[in-house]
Formats: C-alpha cells, structure tokens, sequence
C-alpha cells in the first residue's frame, strides 16, 4: 500500500510540474492620441502562451488588432479632398490606406478602421509610441499614440 502511494504522489508530482512549464499573458492593450482634426485609437486584444520544452523556450500568441483614425470636424468639410491616404507605424509594422475621390464619388465618412490579427502578431511595448500620418492632398498631419491602459 505504501508503494502505491509512493508510486501515485511521484506520478502526480510529474504531471503538476509539467503543467507549470506553460506561462498565458492576457494582452488588453489601448493607445490614443490626437491632433486639432484626427483622433486615433489603437486596441490590441489577445493572448500569448509560453512554453518550455527539452529546454527550449517557445512563444506562439493569437491577437485582434484595430486602428481607428477619425475626423473630429463635420465630415462635410472633406467632401472636396480628392487624395486621402492614412499611414501608420508600430515597431518595424504598420500599414496604409489610401482613398481617390473626385466630385462623382465625394469622401463621405469620417471614421477609418484598419482590422488585424491572427497568430504571431508582433505585440507592441506598453512604452511605444504608435505613429500615425494622415495626408490630405499633400497636406501631412501626424498623431502619436500613446499607451492609456
């Protein structure tokens, strides 16, 4: 009898010491910022699991990203812009979106949303600033994006 307890406390002493090689961060990240015409808010939600195996450490995440670029002023005053184009950088990433317009096809929106994700999305440091170019027919403005929660 006292085998068999030897036995099963050393079994469950394996098992619960390899549980304790995988480490999850929950990542909820916010950054915002904000010009005279532009806000900005960038949210990255996910987790990220670390792993150790045969000594090795392992890192895999699964994360949403989203950038919304809005224009604080009354979305009539863009209906004359014929080239929008919205950059942005976070670390060595970033993206861009670039809109035509002419008298036919007016801009007609104020909010831009740029949607991202997946595994192995790059996660930023909450001590990154997110930069953010917004040029309305060759007129540049930028906002910088500043970690909040």
């Amino acid at each position: 009898m006292k085998k068999t307890a030897v036995v099963l406390l050393c079994t469950m002493l394996i098992l619960l010491s390899g549980c304790s090689h995988k480490e999850i961060t929950k990542y909820n990240y916010l950054y915002k910022g904000e010009n005279e015409l532009w806000t900005a808010e960038y949210s990255l939600i996910g987790t990220g699991t670390c792993t150790k195996e045969n000594d090795r450490l392992h890192y895999d995440n699964d994360c949403k990203e989203v950038l919304t670029v809005t224009y604080k002023n009354d979305v009539s005053e863009l209906s004359n812009v014929q080239n929008l184009k919205i950059e942005y950088k976070i670390g060595s990433s970033g993206g861009s979106l670039t809109e035509n317009h002419d008298s036919s096809n007016p801009l007609m929106k104020k909010t831009f949303t740029f949607q991202s994700g997946g595994k192995g999305v790059a996660v930023p440091l909450k001590d990154t600033v997110i930069k953010v170019k917004v040029i309305i027919d060759n007129d540049e403005q930028t906002l910088e994006l500043k970690y909040v929660n």
